[in-house]
This record gives structure tokens, sequence and C-alpha cells, in this order.
């Protein structure tokens, strides 16, 4: 966890106020709007910046779980650019536990409270997750992840709230 705040720290620092929040952080309005093929959004940089912080992606072996334009694409498509090899997966993915347990790096953005267990996960692999949810029976933010449940496992896991947000902030 230290390597994630010491790149969200200094990531800070040379942002400054030099951040522009009117700027679009999917990259999907307006002018700014892209395909998966073209220029990731801010959002999906920073996921990928994140999963580049504990190991080398080259070879290793990426999940994505969603599809959409703002995350699950680009983020793809960024691991691929870094030579990982990435299976895409969803919510009706058959067998997606079997699927999950196999990635070294797993990235989650399917948009529901705590959907992936810990029996999903192997140990040591590299936890991103992306989702912002109310947890339905405290009323409090989480994630797509069972970040308690998966934490004891996970070689590094990004926390709901302050993970993949704030990176994202950093990147603008």
């Amino acid at each position: 966890m230290s390597d994630y705040n010491d790149l969200l720290n200094s990531l800070k620092a040379a942002a400054g106020s030099a951040a522009n929040i009117a700027r679009d952080i999917a990259g999907s309005a307006g002018e700014k709007a892209r395909d998966f093929a073209g220029s990731a959004g801010e959002k999906a940089k920073a996921t990928a910046r994140i999963a580049k912080l504990k190991l080398e992606i080259a070879g290793k072996r990426a999940v994505v779980i969603g599809r959409s334009n703002i995350v699950g694409l680009p983020v793809s498509k960024l691991l691929l650019d870094g030579n990982a090899t990435v299976t895409m997966a969803h919510s009706r993915t058959r067998n997606l536990a079997e699927v999950t347990r196999g990635a070294e790096i797993l990235v989650v953005a399917i948009g529901r409270p705590k959907f992936i267990t810990a029996d999903m996960v192997s140990e040591g692999t590299v936890v991103i997750d992306v989702g912002v949810n109310r947890d339905p029976e405290t009323g409090k933010l989480c994630g797509d992840v069972d970040f308690a449940a998966i934490e004891p496992k996970a070689s590094v896991i990004t926390p709901v709230p302050g993970g993949v947000g704030p990176m994202t902030i950093c990147c603008l």
C-alpha cells in the first residue's frame, strides 16, 4: 500500500493547483469524445497506472470485469498496450470465479456492490476496484469488491473510497 500512497502523494504535489476540474474525466463528452481505441479517459489512465505500481504488467494475466466505454474497454486497451494478456468479463460471464482466480491483475468496474468475493480471487492478486456503490446494508460507500474479505489475499488492493478516485484527480 505504501507504493500506492507514495505515487499518489507525488502526483498530488506535482499537480498542485494546476488541475482543471472542468476537464472531462471520462473523456466521453462533447469534443473530447473518444472511442476505446483512441485516447483513454483519465479514470482509465489512473486505473492502468495503479496496475503498474506493484508489478511489471508485461506478460501478466489481467482480467477486466466490466465492458463500459469509460473504464472497461479503455483499461483493457491500456493493459494490452503494456503487453498484458487481457481477458474481458462481465456479470454474465460463465464460470466467472474460475476466470477471476486466474488473474494476476484484476480490475473490477461492474457497478455492483461487493460483487467480487474472496473465493473469486487468488493469493497475491493485484486488485483494482473502480466501482463506487452504496452498501445496501450500511448505506456507506463501497466498491465492487468485498474489500475486507479480499484484502488479506491481495498483494495490493485499492480501497473505495480513496483508491482510483484520488488517482483520477491526480491525472487531470
